[in-house]
């Protein structure tokens, strides 16, 4: 099995981060005047939050049998410099 080892500039961290999008929707319809308002933010808010859920399930199933050794080997082979939640690891 090979593994290339790429990186990807994924926004799910910061200030325009997934967790962000999704905490700003969730805090802001406290203060919508409407229930149908507070509920069109529920809804953006709770999908922002499903995008973390498809990036660990995404991740998971990459990263399902693949050993430490071959793990490292293949950051090394990167540079060695990226840091882990920015990979994306391609089996074949």
């Amino acid at each position: 099995m090979s593994i290339i080892l790429g990186t990807q500039n994924m926004k799910s961290v910061g200030s325009d981060g997934e967790s962000a999008a999704a905490n700003r929707y969730l805090t802001q319809r406290y203060t919508m005047p409407t229930g149908m308002a507070k509920g069109a933010l529920t809804d953006i808010g709770t999908e922002e939050l499903a995008h973390w859920e498809i990036i660990a399930t995404l991740f998971y199933k990459l990263m399902k049998g693949v050993t430490p050794a071959q793990a490292k080997a293949a950051e090394q082979k990167a540079g060695g410099n990226t840091h882990p939640a920015r990979l994306i690891l391609i089996l074949f």
